[in-house]
């Protein structure tokens, strides 16, 4: 039996987090956004002199924005705050566009037992999309967790000729889980659509998120790891800085891992809030399949991110690297203090 299941398409994933889980009926899909026109409210970052209601230079652009986070807008080049990539040009119906995406697993996902996950994006009118900028040397990153956020794992499915995205994957546990598509149509700007999951069979037990103490180091594959952040408050910019150590001696000789030095995913305890960052050492550029990364040559002892938390509450922070054939996943939790007018990242801040 297939299960087919329509994610909204959100600029926020704030407003997805109502989406029904599997096997319940999908809401039918929102009428397409229109562009903002008012600027963003005081209590809202400004990414990078990001604004909403940019004059644009050009009668076919309004502005630039981050092809993953396209909140993060700048009437002039530059780079996102929350993950570093360089901002692209866009113009009013880029603004406008809406997608939806249809999952369909065959069968039903159930722990221990292989399931097949399609994925087909289909725009606001209701044509399916087979064209998709290459971000980060692929045209979709799937990132997958618990409900806990005990479990992460981040998935590539190779997109067919019928415009398709694929992925066999056996999850290891039942329960909830959230899906996180982040993928960027031809010409568009970057999307990023959650949506719960049920998967059968018995589930993991529970890990309760608690702040861990960054001045510890963890053991993972061999490797100690350790995170220092710059700051903890919400709506400040901040460089969350990984030291990777084998043997009690830096590792100097990560190799690229999808065209950068590694990855950052952070998602908040009650999973509203998604950030998907890249080294800001020129980690923010894309990379085609068999292009040269930029990271060819030694790497440094630290690999730094930058981002900007944008609400207070908890987050599960992961890093991804690669060092030696053996990949690194490094989860720390942090507690984000409320900034000056900031929401709290449950939902329950002034808003």
């Amino acid at each position: 039996m297939n299960l087919r299941i329509l994610l909204a398409a959100s600029l926020t994933l704030a407003s997805a987090c109502n989406s029904d889980p599997v096997g319940t009926k999908a809401a039918p899909p929102p009428p397409p956004a229109k562009a903002s026109t008012a600027a963003p409210p005081a209590s809202e970052p400004a990414h990078g002199g990001a604004v909403a209601n940019s004059t644009p230079t050009d009668a076919a652009t309004v502005g630039y924005a981050c092809p993953m986070h396209p909140e993060v807008r700048s009437d002039k080049p530059g780079k996102c705050d929350k993950c570093g990539m360089d901002l692209v040009a866009v113009g009013p119906a880029t603004v406008a566009k809406k997608y939806d995406v249809v999952v369909t697993t065959t069968p039903p996902p159930e722990a221990g037992k292989k399931t097949a996950l399609s994925f087909e994006v289909i725009d606001d009118g209701g044509a399916r999309v087979k064209d998709f900028e290459v971000v980060h040397e692929k045209k979709l990153h799937l990132l997958m967790v618990s409900k806990d956020l005990s479990w992460f794992v981040h998935e590539h499915p190779e997109l067919g000729a019928d415009g398709t995205m694929k992925l066999d994957f056996t999850f290891p546990a039942g329960g909830p889980h959230t899906l996180y598509a982040d993928f960027r149509p031809a010409g568009a700007s970057g999307q990023v659509i959650q949506k719960p999951i049920d998967v059968g069979g018995a589930p993991r037990e529970t890990v309760a998120l608690q702040q861990d103490d960054l001045t510890k180091a963890k053991s993972i594959a061999g490797h100690k790891v350790r995170m220092k952040a710059s700051s903890l408050t919400a709506g400040d910019s901040v460089k969350l800085d990984f030291f990777i150590s084998k043997g009690g001696k830096p590792v100097t000789n990560l190799t690229p891992y999808l065209g950068a030095q590694g990855h950052c995913v952070i998602i908040s305890q009650d999973g509203s809030q998604f950030l998907h960052s890249h080294p800001d050492d020129g980690g923010g550029h894309d990379h085609a399949p068999g292009s040269t990364p930029h990271v060819d040559a030694p790497t440094p002892s630290k690999v730094s991110f930058a981002t900007q938390f944008p609400a207070a509450g908890l987050y599960k922070v992961w890093g991804q690297f690669v060092h030696d054939g053996e990949m690194i996943i490094a989860g720390f939790v942090v507690d984000v203090a409320p900034g000056s007018g900031k929401p709290a990242a449950d939902g329950h801040g002034d808003h």
